[in-house]
């Protein structure tokens, strides 16, 4: 299992973009640990393009969210505790976890 850990200070929850220019949320913070650039008011990973392994899809040179990203992204209605430990719960299947660090 990784672990990704997130600074508070980094993590913006919730947020209607991946990067708003100053901060992240939950779902930028993994693909900006993962070496992924992410230009502000993104809103989602197909957006930038790329297959990224288990968050997006390409199908006929179109890019499309993977079903755990579409998931991912439904967590933004969430208290933050609770949508970090349901966001662990979804990345299980593919060995990864994130855990939060420091304060704001």
């Amino acid at each position: 299992m990784t672990t990704i850990e997130i600074p508070l200070i980094l993590l913006r929850h919730p947020s209607i973009y991946l990067f708003d220019g100053e901060q992240y949320d939950i779902l930028g913070c993994i693909l900006f640990h993962k070496g992924y650039t992410i230009r502000p008011k993104m809103k989602s990973p197909a957006d930038l393009k790329l297959l990224i392994p288990n968050f997006t899809l390409n199908y006929r040179k179109a890019f499309f969210d993977s079903p755990l990203t579409l998931s991912m992204l439904q967590l933004d209605f969430l208290p933050q505790k609770e949508a970090v430990a349901r966001a662990n719960k979804l990345l299980e299947p593919i060995m990864l976890q994130i855990k939060t660090v420091g304060h704001r």
